[in-house]
């Protein structure tokens, strides 16, 4: 994405498939749904990236996510696994993790 990517109050009914992307602008993911597993292993975040009230419904990868300014996941609900490894600037407030049951 050569600027801003926005995902406001998108639908995701699978996988949502981000690895290795890079964003140059803010990432925004105000709202969103995934049913599936969410992949950003690897992806680089130029400005903030933004997953406020996001709901994850299977695994959330984050491993090596480069953020630049700040990564946000306010109100974010997890219900699988949530891998956040190698990751810097991650502010958490908020969330929620549901487990299967």
């Amino acid at each position: 994405f050569g600027s801003h990517a926005l995902f406001h109050s998108a639908i995701f009914a699978g996988n949502a498939m981000f690895p290795a992307a890079e964003i140059s602008g803010e990432a925004r993911f105000f709202h969103a749904r995934i049913s599936g597993r969410a992949d950003y292993t690897e992806a680089r975040f130029g400005d903030d990236a933004i997953f406020d009230d996001v709901y994850f419904g299977g695994r959330a990868l984050f491993q090596n996510a480069k953020f630049a300014t700040k990564a946000r996941f306010d109100d974010a609900v997890f219900r699988g696994r949530a891998l956040f490894s190698d990751t810097t600037n991650v502010m958490v407030g908020a969330v929620k993790f549901r487990w299967p049951g």
